[in-house]
């Protein structure tokens, strides 16, 4: 298991990607299904089943650089039951940087923002953030940063409404005694995106264990093909794992692949709510070392 941006927690059991090389006489261990909230399912589909213990498919409300009172879904995937609301709220605050997607939200909470406490009285939750949410001054991003709590929190029943608060005092842009995020600030998302190719080096090695893809979202493939900077297709064996979210290649030659080299990659791919998606990008490998 690896953990990753976002707050997905990527798992390394890997599904074979169908069309694409594989040992068809390999045991591979059953799956099983991930728990998903109905925001989830609204937004992006049935869940991934996973090879494992149990998993949870939640979502996180991020506001638009290009409208930052609008949110948009992005998915988030967690290994435990309990303090989900928390985690999430922090990445939240965190801003949630996608790899990819930096120009596409922005991040509304003040610099030093943490999370103090978070309660649920009856359907009311109180988010309770430290005093630096205070200068956040600018209307719009104080929009975007209630509805980005507000819509991420209400997919954890009973919660219907909330509060935020700084150091328990509300804040001063709350409309009313509590706010209730509207189905209308949510922009729901389009088609799927290739983000980033990321090299994962075991600890010691010289070259690339594996490439992973990530999309933003987990998806079906229908087509993948890999180059090198002149063109010359990349041979080996791919599959689909984490959470379906990613291509991994396991390279024949994995001493030509570092960081910083650049590759092409043609894609073609469909995820769970039928919205497909097409592209050729070239993209510069990053390093992430596995120990």
């Amino acid at each position: 298991m690896r953990h990753c941006a976002v707050f997905i927690l990527w798992f390394l059991a890997l599904a074979p990607l169908a069309g694409c090389q594989e040992n068809e006489q390999e045991a591979r261990p059953a799956k099983v299904a991930v728990t998903a909230s109905n925001a989830y399912e609204t937004y992006f589909g049935a869940p991934p089943k996973v090879t494992g213990g149990q998993c949870y498919a939640l979502v996180g409300f991020y506001p638009r650089a290009d409208n930052p009172a609008k949110v948009t879904p992005i998915p988030h995937f967690v290994i435990t039951e309990e303090n989900q609301q928390q985690l999430l709220v922090e990445q939240l605050i965190k801003g949630g940087a996608v790899p990819g997607l930096e120009n596409v939200f922005v991040n509304p909470f003040p610099p030093g923002t943490t999370l103090l406490s978070l309660t649920v009285n009856g359907a009311t939750m109180n988010v309770d953030l430290s005093p630096e949410v205070l200068e956040q001054t600018d209307p719009i991003l104080q929009k975007g940063l209630l509805a980005s709590i507000g819509h991420s929190v209400v997919q954890f029943e009973p919660v219907e409404n909330l509060v935020v608060t700084a150091a328990g005092t509300p804040l001063p842009w709350m409309p009313g005694l509590n706010y209730v995020p509207l189905r209308a600030s949510v922009i729901a998302p389009q088609k799927p995106r290739l983000l980033q190719a990321v090299v994962e080096e075991h600890a010691g090695a010289q070259g690339a264990h594996e490439i992973l893809f990530f999309f933003d979202r987990p998806v079906e493939v229908g087509e993948f093909t890999l180059a090198d900077a002149s063109g010359e297709e990349i041979s080996g064996e791919y599959y689909t794992s984490v959470f379906d979210m990613a291509v991994v290649l396991h390279p024949e030659n994995p001493d030509r692949f570092t960081a910083g080299k650049r590759v092409q990659v043609a894609w073609q791919v469909t995820d769970r709510l039928g919205r497909a998606a097409s592209g050729q990008q070239t993209l510069v490998l990053q390093h992430q070392e596995h120990p």
